[in-house]
């Protein structure tokens, strides 16, 4: 995968990135509704082509009602910020807006973080053999709320991808 540390010209394509994004998830299929492992921290790995600043994070949340926590992490764990553990509802859509955008360098490797205090559903990519070790996601176990600093483990063979939509400035 290649990327460019120039900024394209004119508005981006509305100024988001699901994670994971393609070609993490060739063969993956369509995103279901599933539950995560409880108390259990997801880290999906990103480089942004260009300089930028997040904005937001978002997950859709199925069913059930538990505390989440949604996070951002440089390459070596360090917490750039996160919601804290926030009650969640059924059908809903979740946001964590930072109260400063966070700066977000060209090429840089960082982390979009989900957990979650129990099993409700939300939306993302489940079941066997949907490992690849070439995406570098991480899980860390009791990361709720995400930790600071981060202690990535290798998410192994972990059937669980949440889908996170990231919103980055202009």
């Amino acid at each position: 995968m290649s990327y460019t540390t120039e900024r394209p010209r004119g508005r981006l394509p509305q100024g988001k990135l699901i994670v994971p994004g393609w070609p993490d998830i060739e063969g993956l299929g369509i995103p279901v509704h599933s539950a995560g492992t409880a108390n259990r921290g997801y880290y999906q790995p990103f480089v942004m082509p260009y300089t930028t600043s997040l904005v937001s994070i978002e997950f859709w949340n199925s069913s059930g009602t538990n505390n989440h926590d949604l996070g951002l992490y440089d390459a070596v764990g360090n917490r750039l910020g996160s919601k804290g553990s926030t009650a969640s509802t059924a059908n809903t859509i979740h946001i964590w807006t930072p109260s400063t955008p966070i700066a977000v360098q060209a090429g840089k490797l960082y982390f979009a973080a989900f957990a979650t205090a129990g099993t409700a559903t939300i939306l993302a990519y489940s079941g066997n053999g949907m490992y690849n070790p070439r995406t570098g996601r991480a899980v860390q176990a009791s990361a709720l709320a995400l930790p600071n600093p981060a202690t990535f483990a290798a998410a192994g063979a972990d059937a669980f991808i949440p889908v996170l939509k990231l919103t980055f400035t202009e």
